[in-house]
């Protein structure tokens, strides 16, 4: 597999495949273009639910979001799924890929993880959170939800507790729902099932 990672200043991460699926088009680190943040909507998960989702997601607005998230469950980690139908169902075809470089804070553990043609996008928001008391957090800009002839894509920096060796861990990556067709709302949820905690923020980035 051929991959090219190229970043540069101003803005854009390259890699030319994943999972054997070329992307045509650049995902975005950042925003080529001066802009401000509008809060579209936070939820707040108080620890009785096993997932969270945003329906109104405003793609028509903004081409660009950025999702913010801090969050806690007591087993197992947290996956995303895009839906097409304002979130009356989630999409869980193969079609989710994601690349990422991970390490912790020791340099013990650290390398290139890959997940091709998913069904889903694993490990969304931290890494092995299995603990009420250590948060997952992560920064996702996400790109072209809007745009019916182009793959939703998103790139991102995350991080969290992992309770097997009681260490902190990183990432930072990027992926893509390789269909192309507006994807209008987005859910988080536990892969275990178990309920969450958290505060997760999305926002629109609006050009000027």
């Amino acid at each position: 597999m051929s991959i090219l990672i190229m970043m540069k200043e101003g803005g854009s991460l390259n890699i030319d495949t994943i999972g054997n699926k070329p992307i045509d088009e650049d995902i975005d680190f950042l925003p080529d273009t001066d802009g401000k943040l509008e809060l579209i909507s936070t939820i707040v998960a108080d620890g009785t639910a096993t997932s969270v989702a945003f329906t109104s997601m405003q793609e028509a607005t903004y081409r660009t979001h950025l999702l913010t998230t801090t969050a806690s469950s007591p087993t197992g980690h947290f996956n995303m799924r895009l839906s097409n139908n304002g979130g009356s169902s989630y999409i869980s075809s193969a079609n989710y890929y994601k690349i990422n470089r991970y390490g912790n804070v020791t340099g013990s553990d650290k390398g290139l993880s890959r997940y091709s043609a998913d069904t889903e996008i694993e490990y969304f928001v931290g890494t092995d959170n299995s603990s009420t008391d250590k948060l997952g957090w992560g920064y996702t800009w996400l790109n072209d939800l809007g745009q019916a002839s182009q793959y939703s894509q998103f790139t991102q920096m995350a991080g969290g507790h992992n309770t097997n060796n009681n260490l902190d861990y990183y990432a930072f990556g990027g992926g893509q729902l390789a269909i192309a067709e507006v994807h209008n709302a987005m859910q988080i949820y536990n892969n275990r099932g178990a309920n969450i905690t958290g505060i997760f923020s999305l926002y629109g980035l609006k050009a000027e």
